[in-house]
């Protein structure tokens, strides 16, 4: 995370209107808006439902873990079953 904070603030791209503004001291004639394409935002949706699929499943893992947690055995006594046929092997 510190990693991604300083490659961004060591970026030096114009990315908006305001920072064009601010390095030639003037406004711009004119502004260019970003155009996707079809394929750049089927790629963009692919990746979003994937993000959701991911999500979803990772809180149906801990909602079972939770459930098995609490009405059949608890987590910690997993572990140490699992320490225990380690330790033997």
């Amino acid at each position: 995370l510190g990693l991604g904070v300083l490659l961004e603030a060591l970026d030096k791209r114009v990315r908006n209107q305001a920072m064009l503004s601010s390095i030639i001291n003037a406004k711009p004639l004119a502004v260019i808006p970003v155009i996707y394409t079809q394929a750049e935002i089927r790629r963009k949706q692919k990746w979003v439902k994937l993000f959701i699929f991911l999500a979803i499943l990772f809180v149906l893992l801990i909602v079972i873990l939770a459930l098995i947690h609490f009405f059949v055995t608890p987590i910690g006594q997993y572990l140490i079953d699992i320490k225990k046929s380690i330790g033997s092997i």
